[in-house]
């Protein structure tokens, strides 16, 4: 019984050290709302200018319900950018997995582009379906 608790002892730590954040100082730089009656998926990218879907996504998060919201994390050293421009790509929850078609054939149902700046002016609530007609 003693060794059980021994070995639970060795590897319960290195279990929650793998379980860390992907970035070491994540930033929520704003919430996503949908506010439409489909279940959407965003992709987050920090490629600006290219805008389109990114070959890299920095982050993606595949399902957000109708009426949910969903936190956007940047990495600090980011965030801290004055130039830093936020990339939303915002996609039928059953279709970003085709990342190279998407790029090809722009089937986002809406993108976004957001400086700091522009999600102060927000609340630090990004809305979908966009509520300014140039998002």
């Amino acid at each position: 019984m003693k060794k059980i608790y021994y070995h639970l002892l060795l590897v319960l730590p290195l279990l929650l050290m793998s379980m860390t954040c992907e970035d070491d100082n994540p930033e929520t730089a704003c919430i996503f709302r949908n506010e439409s009656l489909d279940t959407v998926s965003i992709v987050v990218s920090r490629e600006y200018p290219d805008s389109l879907y990114p070959m890299h996504p920095y982050r993606i998060h595949y399902s957000i319900s109708p009426g949910e919201y969903c936190g956007i994390q940047v990495d600090y050293n980011d965030w801290s950018n004055n130039n830093f421009v936020l990339q939303l790509f915002v996609y039928d929850y059953n279709i970003p997995r085709l990342g190279t078609y998407l790029r090809a054939k722009h089937l986002e149902m809406a993108y976004y582009k957001l400086t700091k700046e522009d999600i102060k002016a927000m609340g630090g609530v990004v809305t979908y379906p966009p509520q300014d007609i140039n998002k």
